[in-house]
């Protein structure tokens, strides 16, 4: 479980690099807002270990990255805010499902969310790779 873990985390480092370095402003915006959701349930699975206040923070963490893609797309005509929204919107459901059935799936759930959230983390990252106006560092 740590292996998958870890693999995410540098994921999402890598995503946010592209992002920085490579990305238009939609795709650091987005890839900010992931970076945060993820320390934002970092720090609040850390200070609430109840089995409510667990998803409720994942919940909410989605919800946050849910409505962050959904006002990149209707602000911004990128091929790669699609399909993240859609996969973004499925993570949700998953952890709504999850909250709502009580623990429905265990292997199920876990593997769905970990599916749905890397393959957002994968849509912003091909988002920045195919970014036209990377970041540009002005001569010295």
């Amino acid at each position: 479980m740590y292996f998958i873990a870890a693999l995410a985390f540098a994921l999402m480092l890598t995503t946010c690099a592209l992002a920085v370095f490579r990305g238009s402003a939609p795709e650091r915006v987005a890839a900010g807002v992931v970076a945060l959701a993820w320390l934002g349930d970092l720090v609040g699975h850390s200070l609430w270990r109840s089995f409510n206040a667990f998803y409720m923070v994942n919940l909410l963490s989605d919800l946050v990255v849910a409505a962050t893609l959904l006002l990149l797309a209707v602000r911004c005509v990128k091929p790669w805010l699609a399909p993240a929204l859609i996969l973004q919107g499925l993570a949700l459901s998953a952890n709504g499902l999850e909250y709502a059935q009580a623990g429905w799936g265990g292997t199920i759930y876990s593997i769905a969310v970990t599916v749905f959230s890397n393959g957002v983390l994968l849509c912003i990252a091909a988002g920045s790779l195919s970014a036209r106006h990377g970041r540009q560092l002005s001569p010295a």
